[in-house]
């Protein structure tokens, strides 16, 4: 299980790799990561607020959040890093 870590991973099908690696026949993965900011209109609302109080720096931060903008993105990783049934 990874809860809104799996974005900060640089190279995120190595990642999956030592997780397919570790993980006992049968198991499964489960991750949970963020959409678009496009898609978050409170957090959307949020960025520029965040910009001008805390600093553009600050704001970019919601960036490295919200790193899978397609649908099928995470699953493509996924599949790349040797699981056949990634959805």
């Amino acid at each position: 299980m990874c809860q809104q870590g799996f974005q900060f991973f640089p190279d995120r099908v190595q990642v999956v790799k030592e997780v397919y690696r570790v993980l006992k026949p049968g198991n499964r993965v489960g991750i949970a990561v963020w959409s678009a900011l496009e898609q978050r209109s409170g957090y959307l609302a949020v960025a520029p607020a965040l910009g001008k109080t805390v600093g553009p720096k600050a704001a970019r931060l919601l960036d490295e959040l919200f790193v899978f903008p397609r649908s099928g993105e995470v699953e493509h990783f996924f599949a790349q890093g040797g699981f056949p049934n990634a959805d």
